[in-house]
Order: structure tokens, then C-alpha cells, then sequence
């Protein structure tokens, strides 16, 4: 019997061990399931995190489609760049890759080559207490001849030019620059008045805060080239539909230059008072004498045509402001244009300076 129960002993202890040996490996292998399970759980909760907090490449792929969607501005006409900012444009390209095309050497077709800018002037008359700094300081890039209308005769002028005298407000300087300097002249010439800016002397000015300079720089050379001639006044509230009636009847007492339009006309133009009636019962254009001529336009006449219409405003009876107003109404004839010459605002805004945006919105075409 003590045998026996001594072999019952062992047995039980080997079983013992034995479930004991089966329960550590199940608890083992259960703990390796539990490891799995957990961190496919922080796999997943990383990834909800991940789309939760903005992502580096989604943002910047976001911000570069924002930045070509349409917004209502766009939606209006572009507004094409002027020769300047095209040029500016170019040169900063060009400094970009400045190193590489040191780096690597490279060969220019002539298709590649830029064309030369047209040459330019400004052109003014001036009274001694007038500052007209801003044009050399300025305007960089331009030319200028500015006159000075009311130097005494024995008195040099600062500039080098003086006109003979002060007479028919900016029609003697600018007769006299055409009459000096035919036919050496450059690609575009500007005539316009010394104020740079501001009201009430520049109020004519069509550009923000009636500023010369911002004008300018804004104008569209390759229109003044294709055109010949361009009012440098798009706003239309003075000088259109009408502003001279060369034969009103009855005339209008205070309309002086209105009076004296035909007699100056039929001299200007070598027509009789008959044929005048017929061809021009109105006249009308932008004021204010501030335009843009190309050099073939203004080669269009004669010398001795310019000559002559100097000569006329020097000896005539009629005073400054009498024969500077018949002048202002007569340019646009001079240089081509119809008697009645009143484009669109927004078509010029546009042509002339690049100011598209309300072409369509407002009626141009």
C-alpha cells in the first residue's frame, strides 16, 4: 500500500507540473495578443490623428489651387502690363538666373533678342516760379525740353530753352520744340503741362491724385506708336460732346475762342469759310492740351506747316488765352483726328493706359 500510495504521489505531481508548464505558455501566448491588438489600436489612432492635424504637402497643395481660383476681381478684364512693367518684368527673370547662365554657357539666336524700348521726351513749357524738378528726378528713362515762356531776353535760360515769348499758353513751347528740332525727333514725344500734381492745377491729370508722374509711367507707348496721336485726357466731362460750334447763331458772348475758331482754321488749314461750314459744324475732344504724338505722325506735315502756325500765334491779335483755347481744340486736328474726336472713356482708359477692368461693365466695346 505505501508503494502504491508513493506512485500516486508522483503521478499527481506530474500532473501538476505538467498543467502548471500549459498555463504559463497559454498565458504567454495570450499576452502576445494583447501586445498585437494594442499597438494596431495606436497604428489606427495615429493614423485619425494624422488626417485630424494639417499636413504639410495637403496645404501647400491647397494654398497653390486657392491661389489660381478666380476671384470676382478676375472676373473683369486683365489689365495688360505697360512696356515699363513688361521691362521690369524681364529684367528681374533675368537677374534670377544670373548665376546659371554664368555657370552654364549658352548661345542667343536672334529671335531670342529683345527689341530696343522706343525713345521718348517729355516736352514742357514753364513759368520762372513753377518747379519742374520732378521730371528730372522722376522721370528716369524719359527725355525732356522745358521751356521757359517768361525769361527777359538778355536772361539765359536755366535749361537751355526759352521761347521767344510767353503767348497762347502751351502752344508757343510746344510749336517751338517741333520747329527746332524737325526732323531729329524720337519715337514718341509727350507734351504736357509743368504741374505735376494735385488740385486745382493738375485736376486734369487722369490718373490718382491727378499726378503727372503716375500717368506717364502708365502710358501705353505701343497705343501713341500704332495711333499717332493720343489724348493723354480720357475723361470726357469737358471739351465732349460738344465744345465749339464755329458758326453758332446767335453766338454766345463769352465764348471768345469760339468766336475767333474759324479765322485761325481757315488759316491753319487753307479753307474757305464755306468749306468750313460744311466739313466741321462742331468741334469736340478731351481738353486740355496734354497729348502723346509719334514721330511718324508728326513728320506726316511739312516744317514749313509748323513754321507756319508758330509764326501766326506769334503775330496775331489775339490774346494768350483766346489763342492757347482755339489751339487746345485744334491739336487733335492737326495731328489727324476728326473734329468731333470723343472716344469712350473706358475704351481709352483702357487703350491708353491699360485700365481695363470696367471696359465691358460700363459700355465699352
Amino acid at each position: 500500500m505505501a508503494r502504491q500510495f508513493g506512485r500516486l504521489c508522483i503521478i499527481a505531481g506530474t500532473i501538476i507540473v505538467f498543467l502548471v508548464i500549459l498555463a504559463s505558455i497559454n498565458n504567454l501566448q495570450f499576452s502576445r495578443s494583447r501586445i498585437g491588438i494594442t499597438s494596431e489600436a495606436q497604428q489606427h489612432d495615429s493614423k485619425i490623428q494624422n488626417l485630424e492635424q494639417p499636413h504639410s504637402v495637403g496645404t501647400e497643395h491647397y494654398q497653390h489651387y486657392a491661389a489660381d481660383s478666380p476671384t470676382e476681381e478676375e472676373d473683369e478684364p486683365a489689365v495688360p502690363p505697360s512696356p515699363q512693367h513688361t521691362e521690369a518684368a524681364a529684367l528681374g527673370e533675368d537677374a534670377k538666373g544670373q548665376e546659371e547662365a554664368q555657370a552654364t554657357p549658352t548661345t542667343t539666336s536672334p529671335a531670342a533678342e529683345t527689341t530696343t524700348p522706343p525713345s521718348k521726351i517729355i516736352v514742357m513749357g514753364k513759368l520762372m516760379k513753377e518747379d519742374t524738378e520732378w521730371v528730372s528726378q522722376e522721370m528716369t528713362g524719359w527725355q525732356n525740353a522745358i521751356y521757359y515762356v517768361d525769361l527777359p531776353p538778355n536772361v539765359e535760360s536755366p535749361t537751355g530753352l526759352k521761347t521767344k515769348m510767353n503767348k497762347a499758353k502751351e502752344a508757343t513751347p510746344y510749336l517751338t520744340y517741333i520747329v527746332d528740332n524737325y526732323p531729329n525727333f524720337p519715337d514718341v514725344m509727350v507734351f504736357v503741362h509743368a504741374h505735376r500734381k494735385g488740385m486745382p492745377e493738375a485736376w486734369h491729370n487722369d490718373s490718382p491724385n491727378h499726378d503727372a508722374k503716375y500717368m506717364l509711367d502708365a502710358l501705353r507707348l505701343e497705343t501713341v506708336l500704332d495711333r499717332g496721336y493720343v489724348n493723354l485726357r480720357c475723361n470726357n466731362e469737358v471739351g465732349c460732346p460738344e465744345e465749339i460750334r464755329p458758326f453758332r447763331d446767335p453766338p454766345l458772348e463769352d465764348k471768345h475762342a469760339e468766336h475767333e475758331y474759324p479765322y485761325v482754321y481757315a488759316n491753319f488749314f487753307n479753307v474757305s469759310f464755306k468749306e468750313m461750314r460744311e466739313e466741321i459744324p462742331i468741334v469736340a475732344t478731351q481738353c486740355c492740351a496734354q497729348f502723346a504724338v509719334s514721330k511718324e505722325q508728326m513728320l506726316k506735315k511739312a516744317k514749313s506747316e509748323y513754321e507756319r502756325y508758330k509764326t501766326f500765334i506769334e503775330e496775331t491779335h489775339l490774346d494768350d488765352d483766346t489763342s492757347g483755347r482755339v489751339l487746345e481744340y485744334m491739336w487733335h486736328i492737326i495731328f489727324g483726328r476728326d473734329a468731333v474726336h470723343c472716344e469712350n472713356v473706358f475704351e481709352c482708359w483702357c487703350a491708353v493706359y491699360g485700365r481695363c477692368r470696367n471696359r465691358e461693365k460700363y459700355g465699352g466695346g
